[in-house]
């Protein structure tokens, strides 16, 4: 039955995906699984405040059931009543071992902070929510800018695609190269450790073709970013000022390209629309549209006027 139904979700066309992702796969699947994980880790550690993320759903009644404040983290944007609804219901029967009943207040734990400034998305207002401005780890800290690092994007606009660690082997490849290599464009395409460069044929003379490379070394170069709009690449071209070709494949993806839509730093490609010239205009109109780029820089400064970690932590302290 639950193959089924999730046969029955990639049968879906891609923008209702999300609603019924989030509920049966980390609700009705993942969640009873990581109960079982965390149970020995609660009666060990004993911990005196418990921190999540939003998928994450087995940590809140577990603590809620222990009594230890519990604070979720957003990692993308606020989800509608329907999908909470949806999700509530399908982890009952994990708040129900713990002698609980599961609401929309208990949900997201004590506090449920918020990634996206007012300015892109607003949290849900029926749950005790705070935003915080994410912060990034990307592994720039522990290895050296590359070589070429220094010269993307200096000469000529930069354009970084990549479509992170999972959604790579579903990314239109062949028209991106295509449409990016017609452009006097310098590029960087990170197509992750799935995908072999070397396998995925000929990609133009002005574009660079690496498995991994932090996105910090490369973002702040970038005049357009091109992504699946994933929630950290997302966040790190916003907060780069970067306008961004939005080509989303799945989960939260949709939802965070038709927001940097309507805020006007961003172009949605529908899966009709990923050929090569159509690929080939949209990168021209962001490297030339001042009203995008203006839009963005507004962003940027939206992102960083967000409290810092460091100010939330006196919130925080006052759960414990």
């Amino acid at each position: 039955m639950l193959l089924d139904r999730l046969a029955h979700v990639r049968d879906l066309p891609p923008r209702e995906r999300r609603a019924v992702q989030l509920p049966i796969v980390f609700g009705e699947v993942t969640a009873p699984a990581m109960r079982d994980d965390l149970i020995d880790v609660y009666s060990v550690v004993k911990p005196d405040l418990v921190i999540h993320e939003f998928a994450e759903l087995a940590a809140a009644p577990m603590a809620k059931a222990r009594g230890i404040p519990c604070v979720c983290v957003g990692f993308s944007n606020a989800i509608s009543d329907s999908v909470q609804t949806a999700v509530e219901a399908s982890v009952a029967p994990v708040w129900e071992l713990e002698g609980l009943q599961v609401s929309t207040e208990t949900l997201n734990g004590d506090l449920l902070l918020h990634p996206f400034p007012a300015h892109l998305d607003t949290p849900r207002s029926d749950v005790p929510s705070a935003p915080m401005r994410p912060m990034s780890f990307d592994g720039a800290s522990l290895t050296s800018p590359p070589e070429w690092a220094d010269s993307f994007g200096k000469d000529r606009p930069g354009v970084y695609v990549t479509f992170g660690t999972e959604m790579s082997p579903r990314a239109p490849w062949a028209a991106l190269f295509e449409a990016l290599s017609e452009l006097d464009v310098d590029v960087v395409a990170t197509v992750g450790s799935q995908l072999d460069p070397a396998l995925l044929g000929p990609s133009g003379p002005n574009i660079r073709v690496e498995q991994y490379v932090p996105q910090s070394f490369v973002i702040d170069r970038a005049d357009v970013v091109v992504s699946h709009a994933g929630a950290g690449t997302v966040i790190g071209a916003a907060t780069a000022g970067a306008v961004q070709l939005c080509i989303p494949i799945a989960a939260d993806q949709w939802d965070n390209a038709d927001l940097l839509s309507d805020a006007n730093v961003g172009v949605v490609l529908e899966p009709e629309e990923r050929d090569a010239d159509t690929i080939r205009l949209s990168t021209q109109r962001l490297l030339v549209d001042e009203t995008m780029r203006s839009s963005a820089e507004v962003l940027c400064d939206h992102f960083a006027s967000m409290p810092h970690p460091s100010q939330i932590a006196a919130s925080i302290d006052q759960l414990v």
